[in-house]
């Protein structure tokens, strides 16, 4: 094992002002100095214990200063390449670390493994709001791993999903190059439009999709990731990382609008390990998301001090000030608004329900058994062939005087479309169909049903089996295509029921006003659920398609998102602000039971 105390200090490490700087950094964020949300004051923690932890010899993994300033320093003989420093005097041209750059940057290259010498850390996320500078991150990362590292034959490629947006690592790179004269004749760097090469083999160049057979990554550098359909460009770069002592993968994005997407799946996966105890984390993964707190106002300069790391450096106070006095006023600019400048994740483009509100009226404890003695609405929606099928049930309690709804839902797809490996929501349902649930009627969040769709037979099956069991079915609404079989046969098996089958033909005029209630009930939390990811990706899905009257329409952006669910709570909630409870003495000691279980 080699470190910095073992080492004659190279000019550039001398007074390891970067290290300090990082140091400093942690210190401020962890004493509450310097205000961050959760991601990076965990990350700051972690740092600083195992900077202690490091001491002891059999801790499997140690931080070499040297290592941190050789990146730090060589990120510093770069010039800015866009914007007023590029057109400023010499001096100002060149890029200046900030505190937090520092301590990222050490971090990812000063961590080493005890047994080896080798870096720790092959996988880094950092997820920013816009203007921090992340081209800083590519395009400099990228060039030192390209030349600097010390990799024979280096392969660096930076991926995306369209080549101009791949463009936009590569070309501030070849610029900065062409700006460095010094760094270009000691390295013998070879420029060319689309890619830079070096006597030794080493390549520099974007890639759109999946990288050929054969290429095997030192580097890999994904921009934009939200933007991302799938993983396969990740996927495509880490299998090729086998043959490399210590490759580096920089996932590096804004939050989108998709939160079934592969970089929400990164981000989640990243979060928690950072919220997991040390001795069980998965310490080859470093990131930082930079973003505000779950129950900050994200309508406060505090907020945008919080999410954006260079405030008042690249961005500036009175540019974020004008986008959250837009956001404010301007509902439809809201969603760019809290995705761009604060980092915080949506979905849909225009996405009509708050999902941060829906998440928080989930209630995990919810058991459906329950709820047999409550007021019941039923909602469901037939699916097309190979397609989902969904029934939502909603129950009903007063509480406090208000009507309070409880929602689950039923989700049915299937086998060939669970199957299928070319849908584009394989994953998803692979996924959902291993996750248990006790609220649902076959143990898994998604039922597979043999064959290539779920015909009327099954589904009447299915209703007769929730009539049978909750006592207290108030109505079943259902849309009329493809379902007046199934209508008709329960109406003429449960007498009870002809009165209570209610036909909502899917249009802005009957379900404006049920848009309208759930949003209503969500803001003011008289909607409850049990946190079913299934439902939650179907409310996530809707947007509105409005009238000249205001009047609200569910739709989706895409037919890849689904809304099945969300559509058959509407129907639901429609039909519920309709309805005007009247227990029996009996009922309502019923259900102040019920309501004291929860």
């Amino acid at each position: 094992m080699t470190s910095s105390n073992n080492l004659k200090i190279p000019l550039y490490a001398k007074g390891f002002k970067y290290f300090k700087s990082a140091v400093k950094y942690a210190k401020d964020v962890c004493e509450g100095k310097i205000i961050v949300s959760e991601s990076p004051r965990l990350e700051c923690k972690r740092f600083l214990t195992e900077l202690e932890l490091q001491k002891d010899k059999n801790y499997p993994y140690y931080f070499d200063k040297v290592a941190g300033e050789k990146i730090c320093s060589f990120l510093e003989t770069l010039q800015h390449v866009k914007g007023k420093w590029a057109r400023g005097d010499i001096q100002s041209r060149y890029l200046h670390l900030e505190p937090w750059q520092c301590f990222i940057c050490v971090n990812i290259f000063g961590w080493k493994k005890r047994i080896d010498d080798l870096r720790r850390y092959m996988l880094a996320y950092l997820e920013l709001p816009r203007k921090q500078g992340k081209s800083f991150f590519s395009a400099g990362f990228g060039l030192y791993m390209f030349a600097v590292d010390g990799e024979a034959g280096a392969e660096v490629y930076c991926g995306a999903t369209s080549l101009d947006q791949a463009m936009h690592v590569f070309k501030p790179a070849s610029l900065m190059v062409e700006r460095n004269e010094f760094f270009k004749k000691k390295y013998k760097v070879n420029v060319k439009k689309e890619f830079m090469d070096l006597p030794d083999g080493s390549i520099f160049k974007p890639i759109v999709g999946s990288a050929h057979d054969g290429s095997s990554p030192h580097c890999a550098i994904l921009d934009e990731v939200h933007e991302h359909p799938n993983d396969e460009l990740f996927q495509s770069q880490i299998t090729g990382l086998g043959s490399r002592d210590q490759p580096l993968v920089l996932l590096i994005t804004t939050a989108g609008k998709n939160i079934e997407s592969f970089c929400k799946e990164q981000h989640d996966y990243v979060f928690k390990n950072q919220q997991t105890e040390l001795k069980n984390q998965d310490l080859t993964t470093f990131g930082m998301i930079y973003t505000i707190d779950k129950d900050d106002d994200p309508f406060t300069l505090e907020a945008l001090k919080k999410a954006n790391p260079n405030f008042g450096v690249s961005c500036k106070e009175d540019y974020l000030l004008r986008q959250l006095d837009i956001a404010k006023r301007s509902p439809k600019d809201r969603a760019d608004y809290l995705t761009k400048n604060l980092n915080v994740w949506l979905n849909a483009k225009s996405a009509f329900f708050d999902m941060q509100q829906w998440n928080e009226c989930a209630d995990e404890t919810l058991n459906i058994d329950d709820f047999v003695n409550d007021d019941l609405f039923i909602a469901f929606d037939l699916s097309a062939k190979y397609d989902m099928t969904t029934i939502v049930l909603n129950f009903v309690r007063k509480i406090n005087g208000y009507k309070h709804s409880f929602v689950f839902i039923y989700a049915y797809l299937p086998t060939d479309t669970i199957e299928d490996v070319t849908n584009f929501n394989y994953k998803l349902y692979q996924k959902y169909v291993q996750i248990q649930s006790h609220n649902c009627p076959y143990g898994t969040l998604l039922t597979p049903i043999a064959g290539s769709e779920v015909d009327t037979d099954y589904l009447y099956e299915e209703l007769v089996m929730i009539i049978k069991k909750f006592k207290r079915v108030k109505e079943i609404i259902y849309d009329p295509w493809r379902t007046p079989s199934v209508m008709n046969k329960l109406a003429k098996n449960f007498g009870f029921l002809r009165d209570r089958i209610v036909e909502m033909t899917q249009n802005t005029k009957n379900l404006n006003a049920g848009m309208k209630e759930m949003q209503s009930a969500i803001v003011s939390k008289r909607i409850h659920h049990d946190g079913n990811p299934i439902l939650a990706w179907h409310v996530s899905n809707v947007i509105s398609k409005e009238d000249n009257k205001g009047n609200d329409f569910p739709t989706k952006a895409n037919k890849n998102a689904k809304i099945d669910g969300a559509v058959c709570t509407i129907m639901t909630q429609n039909r519920v602000e309709l309805y005007s409870p009247t227990h029996s003495l009996t009922d309502r000691i019923l259900n102040r039971v019920a309501i004291g279980s929860i």
